[in-house]
C-alpha cells in the first residue's frame, strides 16, 4: 500500500468505534408485566426513572437469583416493567451501565422522576409528528449549533420538507448543546446508548409524541444501531424509532480494529491539519484516544465479528417485522471502512463515490464524502419516504 493510500485508510478512524453486547439478566415474562402499585409506596412506575439513596442490586429472575450489578448511592435506572406475578414487589429495569434485571421496591429507599434532558432541536419545513435524530461519529466536537449545522448540511436541506424537526446529538452527558471530541471517547453501552435514549426522552417531553428516524455517520452509526437493537425491541420507547440509517458505519466490526498507536497518531496529525490545531497538542492526547473505552470496545466487538454480523442481520429481520426499517450505507471508496464492515447483508447497499484523491486532505476522502454525495442523498429520501 502506497503511502497516500495507507494515509486515507487510517485517516477516517474517527468512524471504527463498536462495541460488545451488554450484559443481560434473565428476561423471564417480564414483557407481559404491568404497571401497578407498588408494595412500599415508593412511586415506581413504568417508563419512570428511579434512583435510589441506598445500596440496592439488580437481579436475574427466579429461585437462587445471581446479582447482575449492585447500585450504590445516587444510581438511577430505568423502569422497564413490573410488577407481576409472583414478584409484586420487583421491578425491570435497565441500569446506567446498560444491564438489565430485576430490582426490589424494598431496596428503594427514594426515587424521583428524573429533569428531562433538554432537547437540542431546529425546526424542519415538513411533518411535524417527524424528527430526524443526526448523530456524528468518533473526535468530532461541537461547539455550537453552526457546528451541526455545518456536518448535516446536505442531509438536513435534502429532508426538510420530510422533517419539522432536526435534532442535534451531543455526546456531552451533562450539556445536550455542545460537546468535546473527548466526549466521544467514552464506551457505547456505558455511555453513548444511554445519552441516545435520554435524548430521545428529553424530545418527547418538548416535542411531544413524535415519531424518531435516527441517521449516523461513522460511530454515530454505531450507536444508532445499538440502540435500536435494544430499545427497538424491549423497554419503554418501543415504537418511538421507525428508521434508521448509517453511512460509512463498521456496524459489523472494523476491520481496522487492531490499528494500534502508530494508525492513531497518524490520524490525531490528520486531525490537526484539519483543524489547524498544534500538532503537538494533538499528540498530547495520544493515550486518551488509545485507552479509551471507546476504542477497547470496539477491539471487542471486532473479536466477535462472526457472531456480531450473523446478529445484526437477524435484527434487522425481526425490527423489520415490527416496523422499524434498518438501512446501512456503505462506500467503495472508503479504504477505512469498507463495505464488508459497514453494510449489513439484505438491509443496505454499497455505492461508488467516485475517486479516492479529494481535491482537500482535509475533506478525508471517501469515508467524509458519504455525508453529501448525491447518490447517498436519493437513497436516504427515498428510505424515508414513509
Amino acid at each position: 500500500m502506497n503511502g497516500l493510500r495507507f494515509l486515507l485508510v487510517i485517516a477516517t478512524i474517527a468512524g471504527m468505534i463498536t462495541g460488545v453486547v451488554a450484559v443481560r439478566a434473565q428476561e423471564g415474562d417480564y414483557p407481559d408485566c404491568v404497571s401497578g402499585p407498588s408494595l412500599s409506596d415508593s412511586g415506581l412506575s413504568v417508563g419512570a426513572t428511579g434512583v435510589v439513596t441506598a445500596t440496592a442490586t439488580v437481579e436475574t429472575r427466579g429461585f437462587g437469583a445471581q446479582v447482575v450489578e449492585t447500585l450504590s448511592a445516587g444510581a438511577s435506572f430505568l423502569v422497564l416493567a413490573g410488577p407481576c406475578g409472583d414478584w409484586p414487589g420487583y421491578w425491570y429495569v435497565r441500569t446506567q451501565s446498560n444491564n438489565e434485571g430485576w430490582i426490589s421496591d424494598w431496596d428503594v429507599t427514594v426515587v424521583a422522576e428524573a429533569e428531562h434532558r433538554k432537547c437540542n432541536f431546529v425546526p424542519g419545513g415538513g411533518d411535524e409528528s417527524r424528527a430526524l435524530v443526526l448523530i456524528q461519529g468518533f473526535t468530532t466536537h461541537a461547539d455550537n449549533r453552526f457546528d451541526y449545522d455545518e456536518a448535516w448540511a446536505s442531509v438536513m436541506a435534502n429532508t426538510s420538507r420530510i422533517y419539522g424537526y432536526f435534532i442535534y446529538f451531543s455526546y456531552s452527558d451533562t450539556d445536550p448543546m455542545v460537546y468535546e471530541a473527548s466526549d466521544t471517547y467514552q464506551g457505547i453501552w456505558n455511555h453513548h446508548v444511554p445519552i441516545l435514549r435520554d435524548t430521545l426522552s428529553g424530545c418527547r417531553a418538548e416535542l411531544g409524541e413524535v415519531s424518531f428516524d435516527l441517521i449516523g455517520h461513522s460511530m454515530g452509526g454505531v450507536v444508532a444501531m445499538e440502540y435500536i437493537k435494544h430499545d427497538g425491541l424491549s423497554g419503554a420507547q418501543v415504537g418511538w424509532v421507525k428508521h434508521v440509517i448509517t453511512l460509512d458505519s463498521p456496524v459489523n466490526g472494523s476491520s481496522l480494529a487492531d490499528a494500534g498507536e502508530q494508525l492513531l497518531l497518524i490520524v490525531l496529525m490528520i486531525e490537526a491539519y484539519k483543524t489547524g490545531t498544534n500538532v503537538e497538542t494533538m499528540v498530547a492526547i495520544m493515550p486518551d484516544v488509545v485507552d479509551s473505552q471507546s476504542v477497547r470496545d470496539m477491539a471487542a466487538m471486532h473479536s466477535d465479528r462472526e457472531n456480531y454480523v450473523f446478529a445484526n442481520r437477524r435484527s434487522a429481520e425481526v425490527l423489520a417485522s415490527k416496523g422499524v426499517s434498518i438501512w446501512t450505507i456503505g462506500n467503495l471508496e472508503d479504504a477505512v471502512v469498507p463495505p464488508e464492515d459497514s453494510v449489513i447483508d439484505g438491509y443496505g447497499i454499497a455505492l461508488s463515490l467516485g475517486s479516492l484523491l479529494p481535491t482537500d486532505l482535509g475533506g478525508l476522502a471517501g469515508h467524509s464524502q458519504v455525508t453529501s454525495a448525491t447518490e447517498v442523498m436519493n437513497e436516504i429520501k427515498k428510505e424515508v419516504a414513509d
